[in-house]
């Protein structure tokens, strides 16, 4: 009890520091009374105004406009905008969006840019939290991260748009303390400089669905393992996936892997690439498919460093694209 008490004071005072350095809200729209708190009277011109006036399980409405401010969610609300394309957290080049430090919060319905690399955090949306959803969301022009995820668990990343960051989904534990069960399905990652995605110390987790375009690295994953990738596209990124540092028994099937310039796909760890008869696309794959079952007749090697004794390969390559 003592120590879920001085957990709410600490949120407190986190609230009372951040809003005193947040940004304003932007005068050039038209927000008065634009934000309401579902089933409750008044409204609010400003989202962090409504969040801390909420409660456990509320649902948060925000109508169409710019706001310039950032957010810490201390309860386990849902976030809503009117329109993904119209409702739009600006930082205002602040070191994050929307800080989520509640289990359970949904954020749904935004875009969300603008953040700067001047602190600490620097991400669109910071989760330091489990059981969350974010979906159907723009999450843009980021000099750092798009969504940072910080020994969260659970966590759901789901049809959203990620462009224009340094790094698009970026989800680390740290040491002893492991992400599990993360699942990032259906995503665009689009020109994040760096990484599309990147997973460190993450276990267990689905990535599904998504095309992981015009990054350095599409997908990058250190010391994680059971983790499950299909049914994504990698495409004209420099490297398109990536397993170094103990990241092993990962499994990759059903993907494409199209126009990546230095290597498809590389690991210089164990990990199976391909499940239950099928394999992946390659589009620099060179066998040949004579009874035309749509699987080809050689394997196809996977790329990994010389000098480590480690040997990968797709058995049953995909002659035709998923995706």
């Amino acid at each position: 009890m003592e120590k879920k008490l001085g957990l709410k004071i600490l949120i407190l005072l986190l609230i009372l520091f951040f809003s005193i350095f947040s940004g304003c809200i932007n005068n050039d729209n038209d927000l008065e009374n634009n934000v309401i708190i579902k089933g409750k009277d008044g409204s609010y011109s400003s989202i962090k105004d409504a969040v801390n006036n909420c409660e456990d399980g509320d649902i948060i409405v925000v109508g169409q406009g710019t706001y310039k401010e950032r957010i810490l969610i201390s309860e386990s609300v849902t976030l809503l905008g009117e329109n993904k394309e119209k409702t739009i957290i600006d930082a205002d080049k602040l070191d994050y969006a929307i800080y989520i430090a509640a289990d359970s919060v949904t954020i749904k319905n935004f875009t969300i840019k603008n953040t700067d690399d001047v602190g600490y955090i620097n991400a669109g949306i910071y989760v330091n939290s489990n059981n969350n959803m974010i979906a159907n969301n723009n999450i843009l022009d980021s000099k750092m991260y798009g969504v940072y995820v910080y020994n969260g668990s659970n966590n759901s990343f789901v049809d959203n748009f990620f462009s224009n960051n340094k790094f698009g989904i970026y989800a680390v534990g740290i040491g002893h303390i492991k992400i599990k069960n993360l699942n990032i399905l259906d995503n665009i990652c689009l020109n994040n400089s760096e990484l599309g995605i990147y997973l460190r110390f993450s276990y267990n987790s689905t990535i599904k669905n998504n095309i992981i375009s015009g990054s350095n690295y599409g997908l990058n994953m250190q010391y994680s393992g059971r983790n499950i990738i299909s049914f994504n596209l990698f495409t004209k990124n420099n490297l398109g996936l990536f397993f170094c540092c103990g990241s092993e028994n990962n499994i990759v099937f059903k993907n494409s892997f199209v126009d990546n310039y230095e290597y498809n796909a590389k690991s210089n760890t164990k990990n199976q690439f391909d499940y239950q008869g099928f394999g992946n696309f390659w589009d620099d794959y060179n066998g040949t498919d004579n009874n035309s079952d749509g699987i080809g007749d050689q394997a196809h090697v996977v790329f990994h460093n010389e000098n480590i004794d480690v040997y990968n390969q797709d058995s049953y390559p995909l002659i035709e694209r998923i995706r």
